[in-house]
């Protein structure tokens, strides 16, 4: 089970998880590797033959797969010692390219195990649980988007449900783009274009749809 810790200034990304496969081809091949670019030039050429299109680099890159896979990931970000952000699934897919580098992240078929992403306040409280069959995140603009059966609950036993959740570092922020469901307490609100701080504070909903109280259901 290998770790991995990156540090730039205070911030600190950790992670850990069993690695399966590691592709190197095409990085050292944009590195100048002679060998391995001879072959990768035969990859092109063998891939042209079935492609009315030149092949691009991206292409290759899907077609070959991610630069790295993992089962039972787990992946921590902190600056200064605080955390911000935890995240855990069953299986991890990394993809380099060029100007970004992402990992796809999901849980079991069954729906039995699922990702799980924790966020933390200034203090290092919990803000946040988040739960979703699938989840992309995006290392450079630090953001992810979870997508499937969302669901969002926080300490203040408020919850909120969705099948399409973006979430930002740099702004502290939530949004839904669809259709959410918020519940707090006897409320249940449901409508459109949702937003909110990452603990479902300052929250705005865009369209409302409906509004029930749980008693009167």
């Amino acid at each position: 089970m290998p770790n991995i810790i990156r540090r730039n200034d205070q911030r600190t990304e950790y992670y850990s998880g069993n690695v399966s496969f590691f592709r190197m081809i095409l990085t050292r091949c944009l590195a100048g590797t002679p060998f391995v670019a001879a072959v990768v030039i035969v990859v092109v050429g063998l891939a042209c033959s079935r492609h009315e299109t030149p092949v691009s680099v991206e292409t290759l890159r899907e077609e070959q797969g991610p630069d790295q896979e993992s089962w039972n990931p787990v992946f921590y970000i902190s600056e200064e010692g605080v955390p911000l952000v935890h995240m855990r699934a069953r299986y991890m897919a990394q993809y380099e390219q060029e100007d970004s580098t992402y990992m796809v992240l999901s849980g079991t078929d069954d729906g039995i195990e699922r990702v799980r992403v924790d966020l933390f306040d200034d203090e290092g409280d919990s803000s946040a649980v988040i739960f979703a069959d699938r989840l992309t995140y995006y290392e450079r603009r630090r953001t992810f988007e979870a997508r499937g059966s969302v669901v969002v609950t926080t300490k203040d036993d408020e919850f909120l449900e969705s099948e399409h959740l973006a979430w930002s570092e740099s702004q502290g922020r939530i949004s839904t783009p669809g259709l959410v469901r918020y519940s707090s307490g006897d409320n249940i609100i449901s409508g459109y274009e949702f937003e909110a701080n990452d603990d479902l504070t300052g929250k705005r909903l865009k369209r409302i749809v409906a509004t029930v109280r749980a008693r009167e259901q």
